[in-house]
Formats: C-alpha cells, sequence, structure tokens
C-alpha cells in the first residue's frame, strides 16, 4: 500500500569539527564578508547561519505549501496541520492529499485516458 505526505522542508547538516580536531588536522578560512563562514571559533554553527537558514527553510515550506494547496485545494492550514506526516493511501484520500487510490493496472488505463 502507498503512502503519501511528508510536505515539509528539511535541511541536514553535517558538522565534523570535532573529529577534524580529534584527527589533528586544523583548518583556517581566508575570506571577504563576514557572513562566509558558517562556523564560530569552536567548529560550532553560528547562530546567525541557524537563523539565516532557518529562515530560508521557512520561506520555501510556504512556497512549497502554496503549491500543495494550488493543486490539491486544501487549504494553506490544512496542509500545515500535516506537520509533515506520512499517511497511507486511505487516510491521505480522507484528508484531500490525493484524489484516488488505485492498482498498478488501473492507473496504467488511467494514464492512457490523458
Amino acid at each position: 500500500q502507498g503512502q503519501v505526505g511528508s510536505i515539509g522542508v528539511l535541511v541536514a547538516l553535517l558538522n565534523n569539527s570535532k573529529a577534524i580536531a580529534q584527527a589533528g588536522i586544523t583548518r583556517t578560512f581566508v575570506t571577504a564578508g563576514a557572513n562566509k563562514i558558517p562556523f564560530d571559533e569552536n567548529g560550532e554553527f553560528t547562530d546567525k547561519f541557524l537563523s539565516d537558514l532557518q529562515e530560508q527553510v521557512d520561506a520555501l515550506y510556504v512556497q512549497f505549501c502554496n503549491h500543495v494547496s494550488t493543486y490539491t485545494g486544501l487549504s494553506v492550514e490544512d496542509i500545515e496541520a500535516t506537520e509533515a506526516s506520512v499517511f497511507p493511501a486511505p487516510k491521505a484520500l480522507a484528508l484531500g492529499l490525493i484524489n484516488s487510490v488505485m492498482t498498478n493496472e488501473e492507473f496504467a488505463s488511467y494514464i492512457q485516458t490523458l
């Protein structure tokens, strides 16, 4: 059975600064622009970097929810209320995230009619 959902935005960050330090490696950055390096002196992501990134993620989430709203007819509030959960097909149908549930054969026939 299919699943539908996960209407959200994710940015995964990897901070390998402790592994680099443990390996005895030091990094030096030579840059122009105060916001070029996302790390503080301890190798952690700066609050400013994370805050700016969160703003970008939030803006993309608004765009994504609006896009989903346009093509499903659901309100943005209903889409946001899914909290990026994933739903089995019958629940997704009840929520209005999908229009129907079909077998592979039914879908192949449906596609041919378009």
